[in-house]
């Protein structure tokens, strides 16, 4: 797994890629969060989406970034 943090005064961002089971209860546990909306981010072609639950607010974003050679049609194949 790869991931990265970054923390800023009233947020903390985790980047992750390809975690396990094992390690997103890792990330869900200290903020009593939810183990499906994770699940939900690493799910091929999920649409972007915010969350507020409790005391935290869940955001999922894809990135555009297409090959001009390309001829891409689904919000997946946009964002890989």
């Amino acid at each position: 797994m790869s991931k990265s943090i970054k923390t800023g005064e009233s947020f903390q961002w985790i980047d992750l890629e390809n975690p396990s089971e094992d390690e997103l209860r890792d990330i869900t546990d200290p903020f009593n969060m939810d183990i499906n909306l994770l699940e939900d981010s690493l799910e091929y072609g999920h649409l972007p989406k915010i969350e507020k639950v409790n005391d935290y607010t869940f955001i999922i974003l894809r990135a555009f970034s297409a090959d001009p050679n390309e001829n891409v049609t689904t919000v997946a194949e946009l964002s890989k």
